[in-house]
């Protein structure tokens, strides 16, 4: 037996529990490790370093770009966002317009909690593009952006747009994450377990809600009603992400 065929019935006897190690257990393990140092007050190494070296590439333009940016992934904008999403697929599946509003809804209260539990203060280091009132740990903006970019590939992942919407996805959330450092008000701990905690909801929510396609991926680019006369969707009942 090959190494690829090992591969392929190791991840076609064992993928759920992959995916919940590396996307739910994982994560969390993670997160706890730095919450606990957070909970005690303890300091990151290179944290500051870090944060200092980041705001050394300050220059007016890129100051726009991170605030526009910052402000689009913004509890505002998401509010709006979210119903939208949920809305568009409704006509689809009403599990996955359950879904998108349960994981971006629940990432949402998830990060108002986690921030009242541990009310880390915002950085202090230099006066921030935008002042923040509210705590700063773990980041909403990372956690939000991570969240809706595992839930849009969880949607489209049976779809020939899979690899795109992993790629702008990838972006859009490493760059909101820089944004929210570059500005001043995250820590680095802040933006990573933003992101442990979107990751691991989302993957957690995808399990619960999408063990099986309930929808023709033909439906997601083209509408139901292009899509009627097409076949069962190809790939095996259980598979998701």
């Amino acid at each position: 037996m090959s190494y690829r065929t090992l591969w392929n019935w190791v991840l076609r006897r064992w993928s759920g529990l992959l995916l919940l190690f590396s996307g739910v257990l994982l994560p969390l393990v993670i997160f706890g490790a730095i919450a606990e140092d957070v909970l005690e007050a303890e300091p990151f190494p290179l944290e500051e370093r870090l944060m200092w070296a980041i705001h050394g590439l300050s220059a007016d333009w890129l100051n726009t770009a991170m605030l526009t940016l910052s402000t689009i992934g913004g509890g505002t904008v998401m509010a709006i966002v979210c119903p939208l999403l949920a809305l568009a697929f409704w006509r689809i599946s009403r599990r996955l317009s359950v879904f998108l509003l349960l994981a971006l809804g629940g990432a949402a209260l998830i990060n108002l909690v986690l921030k009242l539990i541990f009310v880390r203060a915002r950085p202090e280091l230099w006066e921030p593009l935008v002042r923040m009132t509210d705590h700063s740990f773990p980041s909403g903006h990372a956690m939000f952006s991570m969240t809706l970019a595992v839930s849009l590939l969880a949607v489209y992942w049976y779809t020939p747009y899979r690899r795109t919407v992993f790629i702008l996805g990838a972006l859009y959330t490493l760059l909101m994450g820089f944004s929210r450092m570059y500005i001043g008000v995250h820590y680095p701990t802040d933006v990573l377990s933003g992101w442990l905690c979107g990751l691991a909801w989302t993957v957690g929510l995808v399990r619960i809600l999408l063990p099986e396609r309930k929808f023709k991926p033909s439906e997601l680019l083209e509408g139901p009603e292009q899509s009627a006369a097409a076949g069962p969707p190809k790939g095996r009942p259980g598979d998701s992400l």
